[in-house]
């Protein structure tokens, strides 16, 4: 890039392409970079010297420094585990030990520990087994639904769609 139309940002050390004495580029990346507006009046910029940008000046090695009160925390890029929903409801907790871990029936009701994890997780497990056995059905029952549906879906989409 060339010096003479470059400007480097002192938050992220990028160097950004400047026409002449318009700082546009400059604002623009600070805005979408760092999350600063300097239209507004409260802005989190300062500079040694009382203006916000320097006069245009013909050294081919001036850089436009920016000093910023704090440090601008980087945002953390999402993972696609992100994208879903992370509901641990009562039905998928039970279900999951009864067919993974081989937790019995009886013990949900049986166990003072488990029915205490459980209320402290905001969840009332049932006194019955058989309403446990219910509620662990008829969680199969919607979950194997939903897989029939997504198969169909994927079948119509063709044979690449796995």
């Amino acid at each position: 890039m060339d010096k003479d139309n470059c400007a480097k940002c002192s938050l992220c050390s990028n160097m950004l392409k400047i026409s002449k004495s318009s700082y546009k580029g400059l604002k623009t990346h600070l805005r979408t970079k760092h999350c600063i507006d300097l239209s507004s009046e409260n802005s989190q910029l300062k500079r040694p010297n009382s203006d916000l940008f320097p006069k245009a000046s013909t050294s081919k090695t001036d850089a436009v420094d920016i000093i910023c009160e704090e440090e601008i925390p980087k945002k953390k890029s999402k993972t696609i585990d992100s994208y879903f929903k992370k509901e641990n409801s009562i039905e998928k907790m039970v279900s999951r030990m009864v067919c993974k871990d081989g937790v019995a029936l009886s013990l949900f009701c049986s166990s003072s520990d488990l029915r205490y994890l459980f209320s402290k997780s905001g969840f009332q497990l049932p006194n019955s087994p058989n309403t446990i056995r219910s509620i662990d059905t008829n969680f199969a029952n919607i979950f194997k639904a939903d897989l029939i549906n997504e198969f169909e879906y994927l079948k119509k989409r063709g044979k690449d769609s796995f």
